[in-house]
């Protein structure tokens, strides 16, 4: 059933970030052939700015998270109603406080950045995009927290996917008819109440059991205050290169960051579903099994290597083609660049790989024990950042990021390891061979052109080298790994097998 179950998050997740992916990509093209890079850069500063109120959070959602794992395993209505009890109070609480903040944001914010858009315009776009976010922080925050614990990704990943139909679909036929960047942030704004709304139906039909009026379990999300160390050292090494560069560069040049981004993003969102659709039966495990827990981290582990290395060496080959073809028409700034694919290689490697290790520590439930570490990171991230984007502009944010993710990740190799009671070799084993591995292969490719002159074309590309990818690290960590790739592979086979015959079976059924 678990694995079944992963299996459904995983399809459904990578469907939706393919959708994703091909429907996103459109919005910021007409931006910024009709509005221009300054109103593209706007909306990507503001993005960055609000994920900053989702720290009033103080880390509940994450603690509660952890918390429920054990529970949905045994099916614990009781505690489960107390612990959502206790992470809605606190929600409730924090909601008014974040609120306020969106209100004075949206009225200090155009005073901070240096733009030729009318001030009215900015105000209206950080309230409308702040409100969407009260929503979500306020209805929603506590019903995902729930579906992911008990591996019901899927559902949210639905919901989530037809809203962002919707809206990037209003989107792009309001900017077509010439409508301002204030409309296209009322569209975005009414399409998450809407979402809010089939929260609620779905939550009411499915867990008709579910009563957040039980008293309230607050010792069960006792580490909250842990997490939030860690969040904020999160949300600052996440947001930090582009709000330096909004202060001390450009809009223009928030614009080309923020490209890259999404690109590179989207492309790591599809990995982080994959990692995220099995993230839940680990979790489980480490409270039920601890040598089904071990087996199914180094299986994890391996294949978290396998996703991020190929998707990345895929994504730095065809990063600046695809640019080439995406900003034909914009010639208010340069888009295409000799050193940036390497650079955002470099930082989505990082973190996307050390996200096995990262796991071990939050299912452990090891907060209050490396909060300092988190803070450290973000120090690392903000103060080399700030120093190298005066001479570097976007090359010496990145620099700044890549140097913090270099101490973290070798941080949390190290702390999973003392975990897991095994040496940190066997994870640095696995980061070498397919370091290794990226460079060998991206020098193949660096030997052919993959310029296209249509974006089918590039999807060509786009499929060959993906599968030479995905079979060149497979065979590669097999060498190393070959207990686990096994493993891995064999088990998603059997269970989409099992999956098909249960399709067939209801099928024939009706």
């Amino acid at each position: 059933m678990k694995n079944t179950r992963g299996l459904v998050n995983a399809l459904v997740g990578i469907a939706s970030k393919v959708l994703m992916f091909a429907i996103g990509i459109i919005i910021p093209r007409l931006v910024l052939v009709n509005l221009g890079s300054e109103a593209n850069g706007l909306l990507s500063s503001v993005t960055s700015v609000l994920t900053y109120m989702s720290l009033l959070e103080a880390g509940v959602g994450t603690a509660s998270l952890q918390a429920l794992y054990k529970p949905c395993s045994g099916e614990k209505k009781k505690d489960i109603n107390e612990i959502l009890s206790a992470t809605n109070h606190f929600y409730l609480r924090t909601g008014k406080i974040y609120f306020i903040c969106v209100l004075v944001l949206s009225f200090g914010y155009p005073f901070l950045i240096t733009s030729t858009i009318p001030k009215w315009q900015i105000i209206t776009v950080v309230l409308l995009t702040g409100l969407s976010g009260v929503l979500s922080y306020l209805y929603q925050g506590k019903f995902k927290i729930l579906l992911s614990a008990e591996g019901k990704n899927y559902v949210t990943t639905a919901i989530v996917t037809g809203m962002n139909i919707c809206i990037n679909v209003s989107k792009a036929v309001l900017l077509v008819l010439g409508f301002d960047v204030v409309a296209v942030q009322i569209s975005y704004f009414l399409f998450n109440v809407v979402q809010t709304l089939i929260y609620s139906v779905y939550i009411k039909r499915h867990y008709p059991w579910l009563d957040l009026k039980v008293e309230p379990n607050y010792d069960a999300i006792s580490q909250k205050n842990a997490v939030l160390v860690h969040q904020i050292s999160s949300l600052i090494f996440s947001n930090t290169d582009v709000l330096v560069l909004s202060v001390f560069a450009s809009l223009k040049e928030v614009s080309v960051y923020s490209l890259y981004v999404l690109i590179y993003g989207l492309v790591s969102s599809i990995g982080e579903t994959v990692y995220e659709s099995y993230r839940y039966a680990i979790g489980q495990s480490y409270h039920s099994d601890q040598g089904r827990f071990t087996h199914l981290f180094n299986t994890y582990e391996v294949f978290v290597f396998v996703f991020s290395f190929a998707l990345f060496t895929v994504t730095r080959t065809l990063i600046n083609p695809f640019l080439t073809l995406y900003t034909a028409g914009v010639y208010d700034i340069t888009y295409t660049d000799k050193y940036l694919p390497w650079l955002f290689a470099a930082y989505y490697i990082m973190n996307n790989g050390r996200t096995s290790s990262n796991m071990v520590i939050n299912i452990a439930e090891r907060f209050e024990d490396t909060k300092w570490r988190s803070a450290f990171e973000s120090v690392i991230n903000v103060v080399v950042s700030l120093l190298a984007v005066q001479w570097l502009g976007i090359y010496g944010v990145l620099i700044g990021t890549i140097a913090a993710l270099l101490y973290r990740t070798n941080d949390m190799i190290i702390y999973a390891s003392h975990i897991l009671e095994r040496t940190p070799l066997v994870t640095y084993k696995r980061w070498i061979v397919n370091i290794i591995g990226f460079v060998v292969i991206s020098l193949i490719f660096s030997r052919f052109t993959f310029d296209a002159g249509d974006y089918f074309q590039l999807a060509g590309y786009g499929v060959i080298l993906t599968v030479s990818s995905f079979a060149f690290y497979l065979i590669l960590n097999y060498l190393t790994d070959r207990q686990y790739v096994t493993y891995g592979i064999t088990t998603a086979c059997r269970t989409l097998k099992n999956a098909l015959h249960s399709f067939k079976s209801r099928a024939g059924a009706h």
